[in-house]
């Protein structure tokens, strides 16, 4: 996004970093979201199953997360329809990614799938949904790298000083700070 900026000078190389790590994808921040998205999570999801690709990173699968709360609450995850619409965003204010992992068959195929559906023309859809799914499918938990740099995007900053990290995000209901 244009309006990320870096509130510190970069320590290190981070392109170098993800190189060196072997790392697909790295992204500064993740969040669940809901809205800007009717349709993906289900289109997405009959993907996975069409094709028998499981999940890798329950961390990037936020449905996933919702389903196994709503068992421990014993509640039907159809009774909370905002979960089921809810997916994992990689964030596109800062990221980055192999590009040869982008041109693979698997997250071609995936593209075109989700086009298909018109996603993107009529509900919003955008590349941050995309980099969420990927992260929890079809690479390696391993793969996905944290970007701990200095910024700030919108109302969100992430600082990164004498080892220390301090966060504030800012969602869609209250801030929390970690």
């Amino acid at each position: 996004d244009t309006d990320f900026y870096f509130t510190r000078p970069l320590e290190r190389d981070p392109i170098e970093d993800i190189r060196r790590e072997g790392a697909r994808i790295a992204y500064w921040q993740i969040h669940v979201q809901g809205q800007r998205q009717a349709g993906f999570m289900d289109a997405a999801v009959s993907f996975l199953r069409d094709r028998r690709v499981s999940v890798r990173s329950v961390a990037f699968y936020a449905r996933g997360r919702f389903e196994e709360k709503a068992e421990q609450l014993g509640i039907p995850i159809e009774d909370v329809p905002e979960a089921l619409e809810s997916a994992t965003v990689v964030y596109g204010c800062l990221f980055g990614g192999d590009v040869r992992f982008f041109r693979e068959p698997l997250y071609q195929d995936f593209f075109r799938y989700m086009d298909a559906r018109k996603g993107f023309e009529q509900a919003g859809w955008s590349n941050q949904f995309f980099l969420g799914t990927a992260a929890a499918a079809f690479i390696f938990p391993s793969q996905v790298r944290r970007l701990y740099i200095s910024g700030r995007h919108q109302e969100s900053k992430i600082d990164c000083a004498d080892g220390n990290v301090t966060e504030y995000l800012t969602g869609s209901s209250k801030s929390v700070f970690r």
